[in-house]
């Protein structure tokens, strides 16, 4: 319902208790650390924008997460160089769980696009405005 993903300060990120930028709070990789840049610099850092630049990373708005729907979006950018992970057992994803990542993300797959072919939803733009202008009418209205 988002429109797709909002991570990587497109419209949300996370600051880690060390100060880490994450590119959102699931994802426990950074390239930077609020104590050492700008958080103008953090957001223009080759991280946040090659995420930002590879969007969309499905055509389908039920799969926008690229740690969980489309995984390989997630390894490519984790697996920059300078970016590091900032929790124990973040590289994980890219090894041990990679094989059940993958397998889940395809089989997922499978279910949303059936769905989003059977009934595919409005953007979630239109939708914003239609209810801003159906909030004004009824004010003005006096429902």
């Amino acid at each position: 319902m988002t429109n797709g993903c909002i991570s990587g300060g497109e419209r949300y990120f996370h600051i880690n208790a060390n100060g880490d930028v994450e590119p959102r709070v699931f994802a426990h990789f950074a390239m930077d650390n609020i104590e050492d840049k700008s958080l103008a610099e953090v957001l223009n850092s080759p991280l946040f924008r090659k995420i930002r630049n590879m969007r969309p990373y499905c055509l389908n708005p039920n799969r926008p997460c690229m740690l969980i729907d489309v995984p390989q979006v997630s390894r490519e950018a984790f697996c920059m160089p300078g970016v590091y992970p900032t929790h124990p057992g973040a590289g994980t994803l890219f090894t041990e769980l990679s094989p059940a990542m993958d397998e889940y993300a395809e089989e997922y797959g499978k279910v949303a696009d059936k769905a989003w072919a059977e009934h595919p939803m409005r953007p979630v733009r239109k939708i914003e405005v239609q209810l801003r202008r159906k909030k004004v009418k009824m004010a003005v209205s006096g429902d």
